[in-house]
């Protein structure tokens, strides 16, 4: 891992990590997963070969969290990853301090499952790590896999630019801007005891996804956030409230389509498209076109450069670098 020495052993989070650890607690998980079924049973042998000869390339991913008396930082763990037999209770949340790992592989019958805590990367970087394994894991039951861009040799390097903080190189806006907070409605669910886990799964054809998209004029993301947004309303309308409130999303926006960079950890905004239902009632086809212009209207460099300042000068603030890790953490979880 080339970089400064002082960050052989330990580094600084980047700005969306500050938060997921911040946020991370027993009863709310930042642990995510992504899937991959294959066309043959697993070989668990094979899997935990190819497990130890991928991590060695991401050294960024070999890590701990650790919570300092002002921040949170993370370490490096050179402790094997052990597959495990996929479990009941997926995306557990991370307990630091402990020897919990903060990057889990599983296997059951055919499918193959990574896990990671979002502290570490976004959804783009955790691809290019389960990418990678998968073509290891196919290497190693003796298939011939070509390298790609985002499944790299495991016997090369890794590149420095792959654990770069890259807000920071692009915070030089000369306007802050801050997301509008909203007040909010909150989906809770019915309380069940401790412990207690539903599972829901449902399965959709990428190319059925699309051309529905593709027939409202709308992009996938914005279709989908379409269809949370009308879901939402209506559980609140259910709810019989005096005064509904506004139902808002927080969609993840991939900064690389934008600011170039090749790092593998966290690089995203959240874009936050909002309905009023005290204004009246919304056909889906009225708030997809809500969602569609507000996405296209909100999502460009300009705004997004403003948010990178703000975000960056709020974590490099004086004031708040004295403050505190605890306090710090419950007022970010707060917000």
């Amino acid at each position: 891992m080339n970089l400064p020495k002082q960050h052989h052993e330990w580094y600084k989070l980047d700005n969306a990590a500050m938060i997921y650890s911040a946020i991370q607690r027993s009863d709310y998980s930042a642990v995510y997963r992504f899937s991959a079924v294959m066309q043959k049973e697993v070989d668990p042998v094979a899997l935990q070969n190819a497990v130890d000869k991928t991590m060695v390339r991401f050294p960024g991913f070999r890590v701990r969290i650790r919570s300092g008396f002002f921040w949170y930082y993370m370490e490096n763990d050179e402790s094997p990853i052990e597959v495990q037999k996929d479990i009941s209770n997926p995306c557990q949340p991370v307990r630091f301090g402990t020897k919990d790992k903060l990057v889990r592989v599983f296997w059951y019958r055919n499918r193959i499952s990574l896990e990671l805590f979002h502290a570490l990367a976004d959804g783009t970087g955790a691809l290019v790590l389960m990418k990678t394994l998968l073509a290891v894991y196919l290497r190693e039951t003796g298939e011939t896999i070509p390298y790609l861009t985002d499944s790299p040799d495991v016997n090369t390097q890794p590149k420095a630019e792959e654990w770069e903080d890259a807000y920071p190189r692009y915070a030089d806006s000369r306007k802050r801007w801050k997301l509008k907070n909203h007040n909010a409605y909150h989906q809770t669910g019915t309380p069940e005891p401790f412990y207690t886990l539903n599972v829901t799964m449902g399965l959709v054809t990428v190319e059925q996804l699309k051309a529905t998209a593709k027939r409202y004029k709308v992009s996938v993301t914005e279709y989908l956030a379409a269809v949370l947004i009308q879901s939402l309303l209506a559980c609140q309308r259910r709810e019989k409230r005096h005064k509904e409130k506004e139902v808002s999303l927080a969609v993840p926006i991939n900064l690389r389509s934008w600011f170039p960079s090749k790092t593998l950890r966290n690089f995203i905004l959240t874009a936050r498209p909002c309905i009023d239902p005290e204004l009246g009632e919304y056909t889906f086809e009225e708030i997809l076109m809500q969602v569609h212009h507000f996405m296209r209207l909100h999502i460009n460099r300009q705004e997004m450069k403003a948010y990178i300042t703000q975000n960056v000068a709020l974590q490099n603030s004086t004031f708040l670098k004295v403050i505190p890790s605890p306090l710090k953490n419950f007022a970010m979880a707060a917000g």
